[in-house]
């Protein structure tokens, strides 16, 4: 293993897999910053895992959680906050930077048939309603969701 330095950004180790030079830097070489994951127009900057999320095609965060409002497993989301049977919101630790963003949401129960509606968007949130065949409210097994847009 080899170590070269002077890429304007420490030292960094190279490894030689075949014909392959991983970890190998070029004079000139451009990580994906921000603006351009948010472009999404470059062929050639390769992206890191501190910059994947800025591009519009990366969920933004995900959350699956149970109506005691506890959160199962999640990325990007501060807390659940439960208003009622069936109804709630969903916290997002980084805002988006307007409310126009999509969120994904299905609702994953072992009996009976359950939907679940976002409404409400904000740029730090959303609200959720899940409701039985009947339209009634209900709680039952676990609401998941993803959600992509402009952070």
């Amino acid at each position: 293993m080899a170590t070269i330095s002077s890429v304007g950004i420490g030292s960094t180790s190279q490894t030689t897999v075949g014909a392959l030079s991983v970890g190998s830097l070029a004079t000139g070489f451009i990580v994906a910053t921000q603006a351009i994951q948010e472009t999404g127009t470059s062929l050639t900057a390769p992206v890191v895992p501190g910059t994947q999320q800025f591009h519009a095609s990366s969920a933004k965060g995900w959350v699956v959680h149970n109506f005691a409002g506890t959160i199962i497993v999640s990325y990007n989301v501060t807390s659940i906050t439960d208003a009622g049977t069936g109804v709630g919101s969903v916290i997002i630790a980084t805002d988006f930077s307007t409310a126009n963003f999509v969120v994904c949401a299905t609702n994953k129960t072992d009996s009976g048939s359950y939907q679940v509606c976002v409404r409400a968007l904000a740029v730090g949130s959303f609200d959720f309603y899940t409701s039985n065949n009947s339209d009634a409210p209900a709680e039952s097994g676990n609401n998941l969701y993803s959600f992509f847009g402009d952070q």
